[in-house]
């Protein structure tokens, strides 16, 4: 893989030597100049490997995938050769490496996880709690009636209770791994002994199914999200458990392969892509129907008991990695499963 990334990085200062020498404007992406596209790759395969330490740096194969979907997605006029096979490449590396910094057993990503987004679940949990009330607690958004016809709204009259949470990738990840693995008693320092709705914090909030859905995703792209959609009935009476449910949807978002075909740039510099290699994948409903105080109370264990004990991610899995001599030897050694196929 370095020397791929060594190759293209050759590649791109020779790009900028000789338009430079022949004066040749060369149109990129957002206006990104042959120097910065240089730069960008020459710094990427002096991080990869360090010819001083001897070792390669796996936590930089995220960022060989980012470099090279971008130019496959964006600047594939450039015609740089071997983009296409490091892309291949690097997808399957980062699909058994990248998992593994987020916790290399269930117990070691409930951990992470719940150490790592412990705000943003509980921002969830608050907003699903505050939604479910009509105390004006919160802020009841309308549609703007103008747009009824127009979009072919009916209930023009009711309340938007819409949260959007932008958010890193590790966030996504460990989010993730909290839906996949419930939290223990011992984990999130619960007393036990509590029995019926206590219990319930600590048992699967997804099925099975869905858990392995989520397991099986190789990355999460570009526009990855995961959505908790609240829906009331009411008709039921106000203190009915079942008044108010809880869907959970999750896309992994833009996940189609780059066309690494060469032509000319577009419109604009460098939007030679095909459409498609930008639409977002379709959503999974990973659960239907969830009564939303069985939601709360399982985001609740996550979000407001302080998680203990050690956790083991990406530093030690790398090292692992270098002793066994390559990822899936260090997978085997920790029994961990096999990265999902490209």
């Amino acid at each position: 893989m370095h020397a791929m990334v060594q190759g293209l990085a050759e590649q791109c200062v020779a790009l900028r030597d000789r338009a430079f020498r022949e004066g040749d404007e060369v149109e990129l992406y957002e206006g990104e100049t042959l120097g910065l596209l240089a730069e960008r790759w020459s710094k990427l395969a002096a991080e990869l490997y360090s010819a001083k330490k001897g070792r390669f740096d796996l936590s930089k194969v995220p960022d060989v995938l980012d470099n090279v979907r971008y130019d496959g997605l964006h600047n594939a006029h450039l015609g740089l050769a071997g983009l296409e096979e490091l892309y291949r490449l690097a997808r399957t590396f980062a699909a058994a490496v990248v998992p593994q910094e987020f916790g290399l057993n269930p117990e070691d990503k409930r951990l992470i996880g719940a150490k790592t987004c412990r705000q943003l679940l509980d921002k969830i949990h608050n907003d699903i709690s505050i939604a479910r009330t009509d105390d004006g607690a919160d802020l009841h958004f309308k549609f703007d009636a103008s747009h009824a016809e127009e979009h072919n709204i009916n209930s023009i009259g009711r309340r938007v209770r819409t949260r959007l949470y932008f958010t890193s990738e590790s966030h996504l990840h460990t989010l993730i791994n909290c839906l996949r693995y419930p939290p223990s008693e011992e984990e999130v320092g619960g007393g036990g002994g509590g029995g019926g709705e206590d219990e319930d914090r600590f048992a699967p909030l997804l099925g099975r199914a869905a858990r392995r859905l989520l397991g099986r995703i190789p990355e999460l792209s570009y526009l990855t999200m995961v959505v908790f959609r609240l829906f009331e009935d009411p008709r039921r009476a106000g203190g009915d458990p079942e008044r108010f449910r809880v869907e959970i949807l999750f896309t992994p978002g833009v996940t189609a392969h780059p066309d690494f075909r060469r032509r000319p740039p577009g419109p604009g510099a460098g939007e030679g892509h095909s459409p498609d290699a930008l639409a977002v994948a379709r959503a999974y409903v990973l659960q239907g129907s969830l009564r939303a105080d069985r939601v709360e109370r399982y985001l609740g264990a996550f979000a407001r008991r302080p998680a203990r004990g050690p956790a083991h991610g990406c530093d030690h899995f790398l090292p692992e990695v270098a002793r066994c001599g390559s990822v899936g030897a260090a997978l085997a050694a920790y029994g961990a499963p096999p990265p999902p196929p490209p």
